[in-house]
């Protein structure tokens, strides 16, 4: 919807959740379905046409920049046989906009 048809670029992070698993003084339940719910919305909005670029919270807590690659949730989420041609044109697509 909205998202895809506005230019709103949206940076997702899973990382931060992710980290959190595991974690005993969270709800795994509700954790896990935090994260669920959040990769569908990458999903639908990536293929709804919306501005995905990829950003990193690497260095929040229990995620230290060595250890995570917010890319790899990324193209996980999308789940796209071609999503690194796809981010590049997502990319492509973000800098003319805004080069205006």
């Amino acid at each position: 919807g909205m998202l895809a048809e506005s230019d709103i670029v949206w940076v997702p992070t899973v990382a931060p959740v992710a980290a959190l698993v595991g974690n005993d003084n969270i709800k795994q339940d509700v954790l896990k379905q935090i994260l669920t719910e959040h990769i569908k919305m990458i999903n639908r909005v990536w293929y709804l046409g919306g501005m995905i670029a990829l950003g990193s919270d690497a260095g929040c807590k229990g995620a230290e920049h060595a250890e995570v690659s917010e890319y790899n949730y990324l193209k996980a989420a999308i789940n796209d046989q071609e999503f690194d041609d796809h981010l590049k044109m997502s990319l492509a697509q973000i800098e003319w906009k805004f080069s205006k």
